[in-house]
């Protein structure tokens, strides 16, 4: 998946004198945060946009993201920190490996941690590509979620100093407005729920019910390299329509803030589900809703969208 285009890479040779790093650095940035590694460090992307630093002629790599976040929030109280830390962890099983699409396996075991204001876990297990093992951190804070997956003894040995060197950038900036909330990136703004929780990530954003009831919704801008027009709408819906959601593709057109709207329902084992398309100019966007709290706010949030 691409970045979004506010991101930026910018690498820069950092002198190492008084870093407390042992050799030259590089530092990776983008628009939520960043960080500094050993210069002969090799530096791509996953997927999925994670940043995957590698150490050549070894096994020893690490994955490493951050998004702008108000959702997964880790406060510091440890009953409520440690419920949600054990859930992340108990994803990451060995039946699951391959589909979370970072070969990690977790053994349970994990640490409640906080640093520089930030609060999360570190756990622990088996990267299933070498059999080293790895330590998962994940930190929240600032409007912010930070995470490193260091797999092998190599990497393992930086966690210090590369939790040292993160800088977090960037804020939500989401304003009240009304009864709301609103957000504006490079491609469009919108109104969301005022309850709701903001997660930036490189494809979109996630807006979600903090309480834990399921209830998200997922958007997303495209630009196209042709014209819209509504009569697109139902063909185009049916082909963004993730294909994770295994329903049936059967568009209807809904008048929505009055715009033309191709909005496909059904339901997935996670509960009820809706995805609404339409566009503007040489510009789409979608919106994916899932729960009944959710759709039942969705035609408010697409009718508050405006394309740029």
């Amino acid at each position: 998946m691409k970045k979004i285009t506010a991101i930026l890479l910018c690498l820069t040779l950092l002198a190492a004198a008084g870093t407390g790093w042992a050799e030259e650095t590089t530092e990776y940035r983008d628009s939520a945060y960043s960080f500094r590694y050993p210069s002969n460090w090799t530096l791509r992307y996953d997927y999925d946009g994670s940043v995957i630093l590698e150490l050549p002629g070894t096994a020893s790599s690490i994955i490493t993201y951050a998004v702008l976040n108000s959702v997964l929030v880790y406060t510091g109280d440890e009953e409520t920190d440690r419920a949600m830390a054990e859930t992340a962890v108990s994803g990451y099983t060995e039946e699951n490996a391959l589909e979370n699409g970072k070969h990690t396996v977790l053994n349970g075991t994990f640490d409640l941690i906080e640093h520089d204001g930030m609060h999360g876990f570190r756990a622990y297990g088996t990267w299933l590509l070498s059999g080293e093992d790895l330590v998962m951190i994940l930190l929240t804070g600032k409007d912010h979620l930070v995470a490193f997956q260091l797999n092998g003894p190599d990497a393992i040995a930086l966690e210090d100093e590369l939790l040292d060197s993160v800088e977090l950038l960037g804020s939500l900036d989401s304003s009240d407005s009304g009864d709301g909330k609103h957000w504006d990136c490079a491609d469009y703004s919108l109104d969301y729920p005022a309850h709701y929780g903001l997660t930036e990530s490189t494809t979109g954003v996630m807006l979600a019910n903090p309480d834990g009831s399921g209830n998200v919704m997922a958007a997303r801008a495209y630009d196209i390299d042709f014209d819209y027009s509504d009569d697109m709408a139902s063909q185009l819906a049916s082909q963004l329509l993730p294909k994770s959601a295994k329903i049936d593709a059967e568009p209807v057109l809904e008048q929505i803030g009055g715009r033309t709207t191709a909005v496909i329902r059904g339901s997935i084992d996670s509960g009820n589900l809706a995805f609404y398309l339409f566009g503007g100019g040489r510009k789409i966007f979608v919106l994916l809703v899932v729960g009944d709290e959710a759709i039942s706010l969705a035609d408010d949030v697409v009718a508050s969208v405006e394309l740029k």
